[in-house]
């Protein structure tokens, strides 16, 4: 029919290869060059800024979107159909018996593997019975022919279905891919000790949504516990955990997160950052003691030594505050130091400008105040914060429906061979030829030798 025809030439294995080659192409190009999807955005943004003229090209021309690309999409698209189309062929064949019909008409076309030679009174009806006894002992189910002086046997045929299953995952995984691509939603959001955020648009620092993915939000709280990190002596984190509660309308629930162990909550899966840092509350008030500016402020930690730096535009007014934290300070004759980034005994040296013109500067312990004119800034407590990557993606499931699916199909394929043969007896007078055609997925040479086998028990079992 015209609409096989076109099938077999969709499901063609030449066209899988070329297009498996275009693939495999695509993402050597995609592991190279940082994908704007899938990187960290502080690492492409070093990236960018580090190779200002090599990214104008490959952006340019859509490389730094290599998976979403039109030309990523489209070889993935044809080779869709084209898995499709052959998983389409081959399970109908199965499901329909016509491999029965193929395989007969494929050996039949081969020269014989095995002849013997029976001598004269040799009886068809009894030759068909050993050899039926024959095939019965090496385990082959036997077929149906029109042929009545032939018999064609198979076993092994789980190995055909474990081929269908291989085929059946890598669909899914296409089907899981299209689910992502359409559905995912990665954000990255960032808590101070005690702050409670809401899986909000607003609450995040950066977020990638995809087409479909508009208005995602679940509304889920985030509640950071307690940050729990370790350091190695150079300052270098050695491991880093956070004690999170993730709770909405219908439940509450209280998860330790670590770098190497996310967690999964209402849809989505919390993923612990190696980013985190200090964030120190500072109160600014007017002479009658009402507040300017209350807000906790971010420090980052810096390369060398165990500070952690910040500038802050204070609310509400024109000054900037500009400020190293010492959380573990000691003093190393006049120099102001700290021994870790653990906070122990927390120390802050802090400038205010106004204008680029310096208006007080000095040191300042936790829960101490300094009048700067009319007005006092106090620094009123010091927490850690830390960052969080969560994503949501429904394709998920799919992955490891393909998974299972991949694994039973390649145990089926690994611990299954497919072996057929057709025996086809030839009468010459008074003696019989038989004719042994044989064919194995796997180890044809060690086949040969069940051939010669069959041959021989065939030979012993059939003589009058």
């Amino acid at each position: 029919m015209k609409w096989q025809r076109y099938l077999n030439k969709m499901g063609s294995r030449k066209l899988a290869l070329g297009l498996m080659g275009v693939l495999v192409f695509f993402l050597f190009i995609g592991s190279i060059i940082p994908q704007k999807a899938f990187t960290d955005p502080e690492r492409f943004s070093e990236w960018k800024n580090g190779n200002p003229a090599l990214f104008h090209i490959v952006d340019g021309i859509g490389l730094t979107r290599t998976y979403t690309s039109w030309w990523f999409l489209s070889a993935l698209g044809i080779l869709f159909l084209n898995t499709l189309a052959y998983t389409t062929e081959h399970g109908s064949r199965l499901l329909k018996k016509q491999w029965a019909s193929d395989e007969f008409k494929r050996l039949q076309a081969l020269p014989p593997d095995r002849e013997v030679t029976l001598p004269s009174g040799s009886k068809l009806g009894a030759i068909l019975d050993s050899v039926h006894s024959v095939l019965k002992r090496q385990r082959f189910a036997l077929y149906p022919l029109a042929r009545e002086n032939a018999l064609f046997a198979v076993k092994g045929r789980l190995n055909d279905y474990g081929v269908l299953l291989i085929h059946t995952a890598v669909l899914l995984v296409f089907l899981a891919s299209t689910v992502t691509a359409f559905t995912r939603f990665s954000g990255i959001i960032e808590i101070t000790e005690g702050q409670t955020v809401f899986d909000r648009k607003s609450d995040y620092a950066w977020t990638h949504e995809s087409a479909f993915g508009k208005n995602s939000y679940r509304g889920f709280a985030v509640s950071l516990m307690q940050f729990i990190p370790h350091y190695y002596p150079d300052g270098k984190a050695r491991s880093l955990e956070s004690d999170l509660i993730l709770s909405n309308k219908m439940q509450r629930n209280r998860q330790r997160v670590a770098v190497s162990s996310p967690i999964t909550y209402s849809g989505a899966t919390v993923y612990q950052r190696d980013v985190h840092g200090t964030a120190c509350l500072f109160r600014l008030s007017d002479k009658d003691g009402r507040s300017i500016d209350n807000t906790y402020v971010l420090f980052d930690k810096q390369k060398k030594g165990h500070q952690l730096r910040t500038r802050y535009q204070i609310r509400n007014s024109t000054w900037v505050l500009t400020a190293i934290l010492y959380p573990d300070a000691y003093t190393a004759g006049e120099e102001l130091r700290s021994r870790s980034f653990l906070i122990r005994n927390p120390l802050l040296k802090y400038t205010v400008s106004e204008g680029g013109n310096t208006l007080s500067s000095g040191t300042l312990s936790q829960g101490t105040s300094v009048m700067i004119g009319n007005r006092k800034l106090t620094w009123r407590d010091v927490r850690y914060w830390s960052s969080y990557w969560i994503t949501r993606d429904r394709g998920e499931m799919i992955i490891y429906a393909a998974f299972l699916a991949g694994i039973l199909g390649l145990l089926l394929i690994l611990l299954t061979e497919e072996k057929a043969v057709l025996v086809s007896v030839v009468k010459e007078g008074a003696r019989a030829r038989i004719e042994l055609r044989g064919r194995a997925s796997r180890f044809p040479y060690l086949f040969q030798q069940d051939l010669a086998d069959m041959a021989r028990q065939i030979g012993d079992e059939g003589a009058p």
